[in-house]
Formats: C-alpha cells, structure tokens, sequence
C-alpha cells in the first residue's frame, strides 16, 4: 500500500524529512510572491473545514432532490469518514510541521498527510466519482478527472508554498483520498446494482409496475 510506503519513509515520531521533502519544499516556497501568496491563500481554502462543512451539504442536498439517495447519503458519509482517517493518520504518525518561522499559515495539528489535500481529493474526486456514477459520455468524464485533478494539485501546491507541509505530506493526503473516493465509488455501485437487481421482476413471476428509484 503506497501510504503505509510513505509513513515509512516518513517514520514515526516526527522523523526528519528527506531529500526530496528538503530540495521540493525549496524549490516551491522560492516562488513566493507578494501576488502569489494571496492566490495561495484562496487556493487552499477549497480543501479547508470552512468550505467543506459548506459544500458538502450543499451537494448531498443536491443529490437528494435529484433523487439521488445513495450517493447522497455515500457522498456525505464519505466526505465526514475523510475527516476521521486524516486524524487518525496525523496521530499515528505524528510528524511535525515545516519550521514555523517560514509558515505563512497557523498550524497546531501533525502534518502527515495533509488534511487540505486529503479532504480536496476526497471532495472533488468524490464529485468525479457522482459524474461517473450519473453520465455514460467520456467527455463529460474526462471533464470531471481534469477538474478534480486541476484543483487537488493545486490544493497540494498551496499547502507546500505556505509552509504548512512538506511535500510527501500532500502525496500521501492524495493517496489515502483516492484510495477513500475508491471505496466510496465501489459502495455506490454495488448498492446501486443490488438496488436495480432487486427491482428486476423474477423469470416467470408476473410483470408488475416497479419503481424505479435513482442512486
């Protein structure tokens, strides 16, 4: 599993970081800027508590006047569970924060994985996994894992350049996400074909007007 990889490399206990972490994190908070760090800020908002605490009722409404039960009801519990596995994940490995002299943001958490990277690729990728779930065309598709990937890098950038992790924290919140939007998409469908199956009249039974609900 690639994020039991990474805490590995990471290391218990607040290891210290690697190379990579050293030379990406460089390379990154080299860019600032008096117009970029604000770009920054606005970035990373869209995988903070405010927005998500917002948006995810939001959607889950909308799906529900869709008539769209089941993926209102995964989506929302998906997006909640991602908050419990990125503290879950911060206490087991307790890593510490990029010196904060340098940080342009407040942190009091750990700062592995990334909880901003994590909750973008679990909101954003879970808005991919709905388009897949609701529309056959692979434009609309395409569409929709452009956007998500646009906005979760973007996110996992934001969260470097302020200092508020190193690099490997962002890919390990991208991994644990996308595996989390997996499961969510998987559920979604196997409930959605249990749904359809037992909706199906029997072979010999008599035909009768069945509802057709929509997950």
């Amino acid at each position: 599993m690639a994020v039991a990889w990474l805490g590995r490399e990471v290391g218990k206990d607040g290891g210290p970081p690697g190379g990579f972490d050293v030379r990406a994190r460089a390379s990154i908070v080299a860019m600032r800027s008096p117009r970029l760090s604000p770009v920054a800020r606005s970035v990373t908002f869209f995988g903070g508590p405010r927005f998500l605490l917002v948006a995810t009722p939001a959607v889950a409404i909308a799906l529900w006047i869709k008539r769209r039960h089941v993926s209102s009801l995964l989506f929302a519990g998906s997006v909640v569970g991602g908050f419990g596995l990125s503290a879950v994940l911060k206490i087991a490995y307790a890593r510490a924060r990029p010196d904060r002299w340098a940080a342009l943001v407040a942190e009091t958490t750990h700062s592995f994985p990334s909880g901003h990277t994590l909750m973008a690729t679990v909101f954003f990728g879970g808005l991919a996994a709905v388009v897949f779930h609701a529309r056959q065309g692979r434009r609309q598709r395409g569409l929709a894992v452009l956007g998500a990937s646009i906005i979760v890098l973007a996110v996992a950038a934001s969260r470097v350049y302020l200092s508020a992790h190193w690099p490997t924290d962002t890919l390990a919140g991208i991994l644990a996400g996308l595996i989390w939007v997996l499961v969510y998409a998987a559920v979604t469908e196997s409930v959605t074909w249990s749904r359809k199956t037992r909706g199906r009249p029997r072979e010999g039974a008599p035909v009768g007007t069945h509802s057709r609900g929509r997950a």
